[in-house]
């Protein structure tokens, strides 16, 4: 997971698709931008595929519930030394659910386009505000900050062998970083003056850099297997970024019942990713198990992230898709501590 105020964190963008299946992805991704997980992948590209506009948002399940809180209360907040004590109370005993959590939302536009020559393109931006409020002794408070990473990415892959693909991404990264503001009871009572503060606090934009590197093998025409080095090299503003080592394997089912004009294929995937244990995480946490049911028009995942359910549908036409995900992860270091559970909420169009 990436951490906000460390030295430095991550570009990477999730895809939903993903998601939706457990973050199990590194063998099998089927969307244009797939290549971010893995730049191998475009070594199988028969085509053009292209996405005008890729729009994600994301909002973590209680960040609803915060915003909520925030704007129940605002006039109350605003006056909030003219309170009696005891109505302080009553207000802070609503924070019990999420006192000292942070909360999540974002919005991650994209746009891309992949070739039959193993060349894929893609430009995608990673907004993401955090919120955490944390009850105090005396007085409540606030945290904030804001991230937005602007990244243009060109991979090339090509097989090797009639199995083995190979191939690369060369990224470029502009950062813009808030820090953590702290916020008084009185700032609680506007949401949208709580997100312009955080967005005027955003310092000048640090330019980095990543290589990824990955491969595909085709162990038979129904099974592959493959490896990944997101961040290879990479850094950004001179801070080294950390390399995420991943391998995994997917399945493709095609016999059977599968075998119909309203089900194409059943795809079982696996991944394990931080190999190097970068986060010194429990290995549970690294786990990633997905399905995906393809039909000509709908899509269905499910699977588990770090053990925890997620879920997703998709429904492609012949230039617009929606999706929706619902995926939970694990905050801390090892399975079982502290969940999170969010919603994400997809328009693309483009020739998929």
């Amino acid at each position: 997971a990436n951490v906000y105020g460390a030295t430095t964190f991550s570009a990477f963008r999730h895809e939903m698709h993903a998601l939706g299946m457990g973050d199990a992805y590194l063998a099998h991704g089927r969307t244009v931008t797939s290549f971010l997980y893995n730049p191998a992948m475009l070594a199988r590209n028969t085509g053009y595929r292209v996405t005008i506009l890729n729009l994600p948002i994301s909002f973590n399940t209680r960040f609803t519930d915060v915003i909520n809180y925030m704007d129940d209360y605002q006039e109350e907040f605003e006056n909030w030394d003219s309170l009696s004590s005891d109505r302080q109370r009553e207000i802070l005993t609503d924070i019990d659910d999420f006192d000292d959590q942070w909360v999540t939302g974002g919005a991650y536009p994209e746009a891309a386009v992949t070739t039959p020559i193993g060349l894929g393109v893609a430009v995608y931006n990673n907004l993401t505000m955090r919120v955490k409020l944390d009850r105090g002794i005396y007085d409540p408070r606030g945290y904030a900050d804001l991230n937005n990473d602007l990244v243009f990415v060109a991979g090339y892959a090509r097989r090797v062998t009639p199995k083995l693909a190979v191939g690369g991404n060369i990224k470029i990264i502009s950062r813009r970083y808030s820090g953590t503001i702290r916020l008084s009871a009185s700032q609680f009572g506007d949401t949208e003056k709580v997100f312009e503060e955080a967005e005027d606090s955003l310092e000048s934009a640090k330019a980095g850099f990543g290589l990824d590197v990955g491969a595909l093998y085709a162990i038979n025409p129904n099974l592959d297997i493959g490896a990944s080095m997101i961040d290879l090299l990479g850094s950004i503003d001179g801070a080294k970024t950390p390399i995420n080592f991943r391998v995994g394997a997917a399945y493709h089912y095609r016999e059977g019942f599968v075998k119909s004009s309203f089900l194409r294929e059943i795809i079982i995937a696996g991944d394990i990713d931080d190999l190097f244990n970068r986060d010194g995480d429990h290995l549970f946490n690294k786990m990633h198990l997905g399905v995906d049911v393809v039909m000509p028009i709908l899509g269905i995942r499910f699977g588990f992230n770090q053990g925890y359910p997620c879920f997703g549908a998709g429904l492609d036409l012949k230039f617009v898709g929606i999706d929706y995900a619902f995926v939970g992860r694990e905050l801390l270091g090892a399975p079982g501590r502290e969940s999170a559970y969010d919603h994400y909420l997809q328009l693309k169009i483009g020739v998929f």
